[in-house]
């Protein structure tokens, strides 16, 4: 060809049917993303101007102020001109007139922040309403928290039901318990009986802290005590429909295991007609006499059972000073408790999805949730999982979870949580995200939609929360909130919790009840927690006496690579993927395959990580026992949720599920302990009234296991309590099939 001839044009390149579809996905997420952007820029600028409008107020002010004789300003006349002023002039309706007055006083912080998250007029017209609501909506939008106009008005109404007491509170929900058919009358009764009650049990607490009495004082003081508690008991019975509460002790467990609330106050009511007639310990019904107790002078439990009710735990009634028992603050009027927790007080039930080798279950169970049922496909992660969280009831399963009925759990179960599979949206490999066959998301929504738990939670790799995957968040959120929850997402990083790698993770999370979803907090961040790798693993590379060991800490002071464990149809026993192979050389690791062991005294050079130390570098706590072949254990591995990630993210749950909070820096660096195998049942101490101890010594470990988790129920045909356990939906779908086969066929 000459040198003057035209190029010859190249055959345009014909893309597949996979590349045109992540085109088109990646062109529609910026569409999409330029819309969202826009949305944001249009609420701030209108936001910005509404508050602009507050500042020309407050101008306009100065401007016409009204004078009088003396050249003192007439307020009132200078407000009417104001107002006349902006209403005919400005245009500014007059019942908007007061907000925009009260928006000047809104700080420099206030508005950046307002601004920001683009509030509405209604949200403004109500923060500057109520300079409490407006503490805590502020202190909610410096969390990140989108406040619009629901959310304030969940806030308020949040802000409203603290107010209430324990009866009115239970009242509110339940008024078919109220004998007075006026709710203003009721509520005044009841904070009459909690003002009585609580100054009665501060008398028991003096009663309990008297010491050795003579027989003559004792009985004296339970001449004066005896009335009060019959008084109390007949002004409880004029507002509250009782008849139903239990008339013994024996049967109080019964009706806490049914409603934990209605128990306390039946409790309450039972421990004030103990008192009432004349008994200061609980009576024993089934063997005579009285329960077994320590405690001197009255049955500490008896206290409880009142205090718990008016706000006054068992140690507050025993520890405080006579002189402070004077005047008691009731809950209504108290501040609010700022206590933060190291560990949950309270236990919550879970069912968990997609567990792996249980680091996400691991982190949960410290959190204070209890699994009800955790499932596990991979028979070999499964396995693991029983090493672990083995109980007197089976508890781990491999059944596909699109095959089983999860209504099964309805009811019973504060969280639904999981690691669905992630190699969808994984930046490791090929990401086909909503069109692979791997993806349960769809399935996800099914089964919370079946439990109908208070909140679910579910992790995946940083690549779900990219832009090409906005639409399918997106619907993914819609379904959600069709069935009832409302939904955050946000990342969450392994190194900001001590881990020697990256980790970056997206947290899905979503809660039925508005005002948990309110009070949810992203877990805070320890960036300064970050380890290197030669601190997480040192001990282990060093432990066969490697020479070279000191050499390689000089150049492993930072955090390595994100390990994975890749595809299980893989052949590839590393924890590295190809693109970080430089990276893990830098670091002196040969990451082209795992070793047995650490380097031995004379190795040379770079060594191979052990499937021990890449445990150790996700945060397994020494010693956890996986099970299956090397390959398996490396997916197990590299495919985990790191447990203090888990328990990061659960703590947060926890805490707005029960409106608490914790201290996350004690929390989190407080390690892990697997959880123990159950053990017989104990005495139950002074401080909980959930039944007689004599009774849950009566029974065996799976029983009490089964009642913890709510599997009793009546069976109507004997009389007896019928176990329904975790497993059972196995044995119900094989008994509707046989009954169906055995069923003639009917001919018309």
């Amino acid at each position: 060809m000459s040198s003057n001839e035209p190029p010859i044009d190249e055959p345009p390149v014909e893309k597949t049917a996979e590349e045109i579809a992540t085109e088109l996905a990646r062109l529609k997420a910026q569409r999409l993303n330029s819309i969202a952007r826009k949305i944001r820029k249009a609420r701030s600028a209108i936001t910005f101007k509404l508050l602009a409008i507050a500042d020309l107020l407050a101008g306009a002010k100065d401007e016409l102020r009204v004078y009088g004789k003396e050249g003192v300003e007439d307020v009132k006349r200078s407000q009417a001109t104001l107002r006349s002023f902006v209403n005919n002039e400005g245009m500014l309706p007059r019942d908007e007139f007061k907000t925009f007055q009260r928006l000047s006083s809104i700080t420099a912080e206030e508005r950046e922040l307002l601004t920001e998250q683009g509030s509405g007029f209604s949200v403004l017209k109500a923060i500057v309403d109520d300079a409490g609501l407006r503490n805590d909506v502020i202190k909610r939008m410096r969390a990140n928290i989108v406040m619009d106009a629901a959310a304030v008005r969940r806030v308020r109404l949040q802000r409203k039901l603290a107010a209430e007491t324990p009866l009115q509170a239970f009242l509110r929900v339940n008024p078919n318990f109220a004998v007075i058919e006026s709710r203003k009358e009721t509520r005044a009764a009841t904070k009459s009986f909690e003002k009585d009650a609580a100054a009665f049990v501060l008398k028991l607490g003096d009663l309990a802290q008297a010491g050795d009495l003579s027989e003559d004082d004792h009985q004296a003081r339970w001449n004066i005590l005896r009335p009060i508690a019959g008084d109390l008991v007949a002004r409880f019975r004029a507002f509250f429909d009782a008849q139903d509460m239990p008339v013994d002790w024996r049967e109080l467990h019964m009706v806490y295991s049914s409603d934990e609330e209605y128990g306390k106050i039946s409790g309450m009511l039972l421990a004030l007609e103990t008192m009432a007639s004349g008994d200061f310990y609980i009576p024993d019904e089934e063997n005579g006499g009285y329960c077994e107790t320590d405690d001197l002078n009255i049955d500490h439990r008896l206290i409880d059972a009142v205090g718990q009710i008016v706000g006054i735990s068992i140690n507050q009634a025993l520890a405080m000073p006579t002189a402070k028992r004077v005047k008691r603050i009731l809950p209504a009027e108290a501040k609010a408790n700022t206590r933060k927790l190291v560990a949950p007080e309270r236990l919550l039930r879970s069912v968990e999805i997609c567990a792996g080798a249980g680091g996400q279950a691991l982190g949960l169970h410290d959190a204070g949730f209890r699994a009800h049922a955790i499932f596990e496909r991979e028979a070999d992660a499964a396995e693991t999982l029983r090493q672990h969280f083995h109980g007197a009831v089976e508890r781990v399963f491999t059944e596909d979870v699109t095959r089983v009925d999860f209504r099964h759990y309805r009811g019973r179960v504060d969280l639904v949580a999981g690691g669905v599979p992630c190699q969808p949206f994984s930046t490791a490999g090929v990401r086909k995200g909503e069109e692979d066959d791997r993806d349960l998301f769809r399935r996800a929504v099914e089964i919370v939609d079946e439990i109908q738990p208070r909140a679910f939670f579910f992790e995946n790799v940083k690549g779900f929360g990219d832009a090409p995957y906005l639409a399918y968040r997106s619907e993914l959120s819609a379904a959600f909130e069709a069935i009832g929850y409302q939904c955050k997402l946000f990342p969450i990083l392994g190194s900001d919790y001590g881990l020697a790698q990256g980790r970056p993770r997206v947290a899905f999370v979503g809660f039925r009840d508005p005002d948990a979803m309110s009070r949810f907090k992203v877990p805070p961040a320890f960036p300064q927690w970050g380890s290197s790798l030669s601190s997480a693993i040192g001990d282990l590379v060093s432990s066969n006496g490697w020479k070279g060991f000191d050499e390689w800490t000089k150049i492993a002071n930072g955090r390595c690579p994100t390990i994975v464990g890749g595809s299980r149809k893989s052949d590839k026993f590393s924890f590295a993927c190809g693109h970080t192979k430089e990276t893990w050389a830098l670091l002196g690791i040969d990451s082209t395959e795992l070793s047995a062991a650490a380097p031995g005294p004379d190795h040379k050079g770079q060594f191979r990580l052990t499937l021990g130390m890449g445990a150790r570098i996700q945060g397994f706590p020494d010693g956890w026992r996986f099970q299956g072949k090397k390959k398996q254990i490396k997916s197990q591995i590299g495919n985990a949720f790191p447990p203090v990630m888990a328990k990061a993210v659960g703590l947060a749950i926890h805490a707005a599920l029960e409106n608490v909070e914790f201290d996350y820096e004690k929390a989190l660096t407080a390690g892990f302990t697997t959880p123990p195998p159950p053990r017989p049942a104990k005495k139950l101490g002074s401080g909980r009234l959930t039944g007689l101890s004599r009774y849950n010594m009566g029974h065996d470990v799976p029983e009490l296991e089964h009642r913890f988790f709510s599997e009793l129920s009546m069976d109507e045909n004997t009389g007896a309590d019928l176990i329904i356990g975790p497993g059972d939906y196995q044995v119900l779908k094989t008994q509707e099939k046989a009954e169906k086969s055995e069923t003639p066929e009917t001919v018309e």
